[in-house]
């Protein structure tokens, strides 16, 4: 659901847990922001259970406008990290039309172009939607993926950075990924996770509780959403995020000013404002997935931490382009004699 544009008062996102269904929750806190955050009783997920402000999408669509530069910016910050994510898709054997669920202003879009897939974005924000369109001469389309009609097994990658935290339906999403994903697909997610040590310490004031998120989610909460949903993870990593040292600067000075203050000078001043750094808090995860066969149950995903860019993926499931078929030191299994060799006849015994 999507909270009415102008609505006068709190209205409930979530009847019940959006995770398990469980009505039972613990009130954490109320945010100015997010709304009543709650921790549900029979999973632990922590989501928004209502809130005052309409949701970021319904706002964009019903009052269309040129989004802040530090929209934009942030996008284009991003451009190492999005290549980093096109080069583990490649590592796990990715291949076909790819699909960007919550295109923004088509940065990333671009990328997996530059890196030889064929791209498809959903954006609901007509104004993004527009700047991709007229930057990078993208394909775009005005809409939710739950209002989008693709045929099922349409594309072979499915990505969502940093949309499933902005959700009221995650499992109706997921859903249809599932549906619109080819059998031997891929699924990229990128979400903010709170069982961080960052996000642990600075509580309620850490990032991660901004205007528009919905689900709270940890390590395993976004396993359980994504298992429920059909998929098994093959991946997944804790990272950060590349951003410009001034935009940084900026952001602290929001947060403390006196602080953040002198930061923000000192780097005007030695006009440091356009140099890139990764921030590794390690409070994003990234998870890539694939269709579970219905012949075999998932395993329960283990948290792996992130490898050198060259590391091969876990292997498991023979047969998907994701797994592979060697084993963890590289070699392929030995699986017989080598074909056309006739087997040893055993020595005589001796007298």
């Amino acid at each position: 659901m999507t909270l009415p544009v102008g609505s006068p008062g709190p209205v409930v996102l979530f009847d019940g847990c959006p995770l398990c269904g469980v009505t039972g929750h613990d009130h954490v806190f109320d945010h100015p922001e997010c709304g009543e955050v709650v921790d549900c009783r029979g999973c632990g997920l922590r989501y928004t259970r209502s809130r005052r402000l309409s949701s970021w999408a319904a706002i964009r669509r019903e009052t269309p406008g040129p989004l802040l530069d530090v929209f934009i910016e942030k996008e284009a910050d991003q451009v190492r990290d999005f290549r980093a994510i096109l080069g583990r898709l490649h590592e796990l054997g990715a291949r076909g039309p790819l699909l960007d669920v919550g295109s923004m202003t088509g940065h990333f879009l671009s990328e997996a172009r530059s890196a030889g897939f064929d791209t498809v974005g959903i954006e609901p924000d007509p104004w993004a939607a527009g700047y991709a369109r007229r930057e990078f001469g993208l394909d775009i389309r005005e809409e939710l993926l739950t209002e989008a009609a693709f045929e099922p097994g349409s594309f072979g990658v499915v990505s969502m950075l940093h949309v499933m935290e902005h959700l009221t339906d995650p499992k109706e999403t997921l859903a249809v990924i599932h549906r619109t994903l080819a059998d031997d697909g891929i699924l990229a997610v990128e979400i903010p996770i709170i069982d961080a040590t960052a996000t642990r310490i600075m509580g309620r004031r850490h990032r991660h509780y901004v205007f528009d998120h919905t689900l709270f989610m940890t390590r395993t909460t976004c396993a359980r959403f994504l298992e429920e949903a059909g998929f098994r993870i093959v991946r997944r990593e804790a990272t950060g995020r590349t951003l410009r040292l001034g935009r940084l600067a900026r952001g602290m000075a929001v947060r403390s000013p006196q602080l953040g203050g002198a930061v923000s000078r000192a780097v005007e001043t030695l006009r440091l404002d356009r140099v890139h750094l990764t921030v590794n808090l390690r409070d994003i995860l990234r998870v890539y997935a694939v269709k579970r066969q219905a012949t075999s149950p998932p395993p329960r995903a283990t948290f792996r931490a992130p490898r050198r860019e060259t590391a091969a993926p876990d292997p498991g499931t023979p047969g998907h382009p994701a797994l592979g078929s060697t084993t963890r030191n590289g070699r392929r299994p030995r699986t017989g004699r080598p074909a056309g060799r006739a087997p040893r006849a055993p020595l005589p015994r001796r007298g």
